[in-house]
């Protein structure tokens, strides 16, 4: 699949853009490029010369993996929270704006062991806030609030933190209310594990098999949004 290939698609009625994947468009950008957005995302992006540019906007999510290895001849595969991107025998370490020149890839990413320490600094983060959050000590949401995870960007999805504002966090363990809602909002839970929130805010005692619940997939939760603000495979 190539510029060429999409631009057979792009005929009619449809020359400037056709969906193609649920939630997923092929678009025109201009006389030489055409790009396949998910959402509001051109993951794929290919120009007239070969090349071919993958960015994930942030969202290292499996759909976003799955419409690049569907609509690109690349394959990804992903390894404790780090991608490798491929085509043919050539591989490289994902980066968003990783771009396939016809031979080679440019603009390649880190060493994926640092991706595993830093998602095993994540990991540890998420447990001992949960430890925090189920010993009463995460105070229920107020005014006085972390403003990087209170705040969203312009869009209205994303947290104004970001990446360096989630490491402050995980070195001076600060656990606030507004990142675990944060993390829900983006990986949702099971209402019970919402009612197990609801007790422990309003200083309740919790049944017993909720809280196991709560602490389990809330924890998953924060850890996946953690790794996801860090720009991990979440």
């Amino acid at each position: 699949m190539d510029y060429h290939t999409f631009t057979a698609k792009l005929t009619g009625r449809n020359s400037r853009s056709r969906k193609i994947a649920n939630h997923t468009t092929l678009h025109r950008i201009d006389d030489s490029t055409i790009a396949v957005q998910l959402h509001s995302t051109d993951v794929i992006t290919f120009h007239e010369d070969g090349r071919i540019v993958f960015d994930s906007g942030g969202w290292k999510t499996s759909t976003t993996k799955e419409r690049m290895n569907s609509f690109s001849p690349a394959r990804i595969s992903q390894s404790r929270g780090s991608w490798t991107i491929s085509i043919g025998t050539v591989s490289a370490n994902f980066a968003d704006g990783i771009t396939w020149t016809g031979k080679r890839w440019t603009n390649t990413g880190d060493d994926p062991s640092k991706a595993v320490k830093l998602a095993k600094r994540a990991a540890k983060f998420a447990r001992d806030y949960m430890s925090a959050f189920d010993a009463g000590k995460v105070p229920a949401p107020s005014n006085v609030d972390c403003w990087g995870c209170s705040m969203k960007t312009a869009d209205g999805k994303t947290p104004m933190g970001g990446a360096d504002h989630i490491l402050n966090h995980m070195k001076e363990k600060y656990y606030v209310p507004s990142l675990l809602q944060r993390a829900i909002e983006r990986f949702p839970v099971a209402p019970v594990v919402m009612w197990y929130i609801s007790d422990k805010w309003a200083g309740t005692d919790n049944v017993p098999w909720a809280a196991g619940i709560g602490k389990e997939q809330l924890y998953k939760s924060l850890y996946r949004f953690c790794k996801a603000e860090l720009g991990l495979a979440a």
